[in-house]
Formats: structure tokens, C-alpha cells, sequence
């Protein structure tokens, strides 16, 4: 059975950020340097590493942790609800408009606004944004009246804006105002060393929801992980040890309560990319594979989407990419 000390745990649990590898000793240093500034901040990594994780950290360790700190979706704001959510709209602003609302933007003042997915906004947003994001101040829809915000920025996400900005998809003038200060996030694959500290945290949270506690983990079912590519770095490793949690029939999770894509060799198992963490192309999904996921959740994306370790989102634009589409749309 594979175990770690309490005092090891400890150790490398810093500023709510797991991990003792070397490329994670550097991120937990860049967090504490950052959170000393008000600087915006632009943070970087493949799905599932954890980038919410270091946004919640810099405003917990910085002078704003007594403020709010407000996530916004960037990808799934429509175009046309732009404004108001971001900016709020006072009564009568439009239709449907039947009081006043205070949008992201004012809900974050004197704390953290984080602004997630943001490679993905559309052309409306980022103009919206833009302004917003230089000056600190906004309009509520349906009122002039100029109001200045106290708020810190931070920006996330999992593709290469410089990319972005060259194939015209990404303002540059955007680009330059959230990309003042950045944290890289390496993928789970280049920190295999961190696997059973991460393994050891999601068991303990575990044991605090459910009545049947885990114990450990065997050790071929660790061998197993520490093997495993990750396409979906951490999200994919903390779903597997749920997983496990549901399968496991006594106080150890075995090779068997792992999720199935997890018994075969890596060899045939999907695998991620190995490019740089702030630029990943797409996953090696191929569309039989990602149908065979679909049809096993009955079409149900969250659950797909669980199961493979992604976002929904992530998952969708897949879906896209290989033109996977429901039996019910086909009719």
C-alpha cells in the first residue's frame, strides 16, 4: 500500500497548492511574489491543471483576501447579455430589466476579479473588456454615470494568446493589458512526482464525504497512475480516485476500482500532447473513441465529460473538431 507522512503532506501543501516537484516549488514562489502586487495577472496551462486553484491562492494571500473574489465564465456569456453581466444595468435599462443589478465587474470591488477562459471570449467581449480592464471603470447599462473600481485582475487560460492574437482571434491591445505579469502551469505528465501526494488529498476528501473511509492505495493501482499520460491533468486524476471511492469494496482502492480507460497500458490509452502547457493542441481524441465515451454516459455530456477527466466545455469543442454529433440530432 502506497501512504505518505502527515508531515510530508504538510510540507508540500503550500498556499493550498499541491505539489513538491521543482515545477511546482516554482509556481507556489511566483503565487507569494504575485500576491504581494495588485498586478493582473495572466495564468496558463492545459485544461485541468489547476488554474483556478492559483486565482483563489493569489487573492487568498494577498491584501484583498477580506474582499470578494468573483469568477467570471468568459466563454459563456452570450453576445448579446455582454454588458449587463459584466457591467450591470440599472431599471428599465432594457426589456426584462425590472430592477437594478450590479454586474462582475462591481461585485469584485476591493477584491479579485478572475476572468476565466478568456482565450475564448468573442470579439464583442474582448472590446467590452478592454476599456473595462485598463481604466478600472465602467457603466452600468442604461446609466452614463462613470463608476471607478478598486479591483485586481486575473486572467486564465488553456491556449496561447500570442497565437491567438497572430490568427486575428485575440485583440492585441487586450493581450498587452492582461499579459503584464503570468504563472505557467506544467501538465500532470511533467510532474509525475506530485501523483501521490495528489492520490493522498483527494482520498482525504474523500473520507470526509463519504461514511466509508479509504485507507490507501494499492501498489500496482499506483503504478498504474504514476504510468498514465493524463490528458486531463489533475481534473482526470481527481475524477479517477472518485471513481475508485464508488468501486472500492474495502478500506483500499485496487487496480480494478480505477475507471476502465485507466486498465489498459498507457500504450493504448489516449494521449495528451507534450507541447508546452500554455499552448496544448487539441487532445488525441479520435472520433470511434470519443463516441464509445458518449454512448457509455447515454449522451450525457456532463458525465462524458467527468469521465474523460475535461471540462464540458473542452469536451464540446471536440465534439466539433471530429464532427461527433448525438443519435437524437442525426434523426
Amino acid at each position: 500500500m502506497v501512504w505518505l507522512s502527515s508531515e510530508s503532506q504538510r510540507e508540500a501543501c503550500h498556499v493550498g497548492i499541491i505539489g513538491r516537484s521543482q515545477a511546482m516549488r516554482q509556481v507556489q514562489e511566483r503565487v507569494e511574489r504575485l500576491a504581494r502586487s495588485d498586478v493582473t495577472t495572466l495564468v496558463c496551462g492545459e485544461t485541468g491543471t489547476g488554474k483556478e486553484i492559483i486565482a483563489q491562492a493569489l487573492h487568498r494571500l494577498s491584501a484583498r483576501s477580506s474582499g470578494p473574489c468573483v469568477r467570471v465564465n468568459c466563454a459563456g456569456i452570450p453576445d448579446g447579455l455582454v454588458e449587463s453581466e459584466l457591467f450591470g444595468h440599472v431599471k428599465g435599462a432594457f426589456t426584462g430589466a425590472i430592477q437594478d443589478r450590479l454586474g462582475r465587474f462591481e461585485s469584485a470591488h476591493r477584491g479579485t476579479l478572475f476572468l476565466d477562459e478568456i482565450g475564448d471570449v468573442s470579439p464583442a467581449v474582448q472590446v467590452c473588456l478592454l476599456r473595462a480592464v485598463e481604466t478600472k471603470c465602467i457603466e452600468r447599462v442604461g446609466n452614463h454615470r462613470t463608476r471607478e473600481l478598486d479591483v485586481r485582475i486575473i486572467a486564465a487560460t488553456n491556449k496561447s494568446l500570442e497565437e491567438e492574437v497572430r490568427a486575428g482571434r485575440f485583440r492585441l491591445d487586450l493581450y498587452y493589458r492582461l499579459h503584464i505579469a503570468s504563472i505557467e502551469l506544467p501538465p500532470l505528465r511533467r510532474r509525475l512526482e506530485d501523483i501521490p501526494l495528489l492520490v493522498q488529498h483527494f482520498i482525504e476528501q474523500g473520507n470526509r464525504r463519504l461514511p466509508y473511509p479509504i485507507e490507501g492505495i494499492k501498489a500496482d493501482a499506483m503504478e498504474r497512475l504514476m504510468r498514465h499520460p493524463w490528458p486531463g491533468n489533475v481534473r482526470e486524476l481527481r475524477n479517477a480516485i472518485e471513481c475508485a471511492f464508488v468501486n472500492a469494496q474495502d478500506e483500499h482502492i485496487r487496480l480494478s476500482d480505477l475507471p476502465p480507460h485507466l486498465h489498459a497500458s498507457p500504450s493504448a490509452a489516449m494521449l495528451g500532447s507534450s507541447g508546452p502547457a500554455k499552448c496544448p493542441p487539441p487532445f488525441a481524441f479520435d472520433a470511434p473513441s470519443l463516441r464509445g465515451v458518449l454512448t457509455d454516459n447515454r449522451w450525457h455530456i456532463g458525465h462524458a465529460a467527468a469521465c474523460l477527466g475535461v471540462h464540458r466545455t473542452t469536451l464540446w469543442r471536440h465534439m466539433q473538431r471530429l464532427h461527433v454529433t448525438s443519435p437524437r440530432s442525426e434523426r
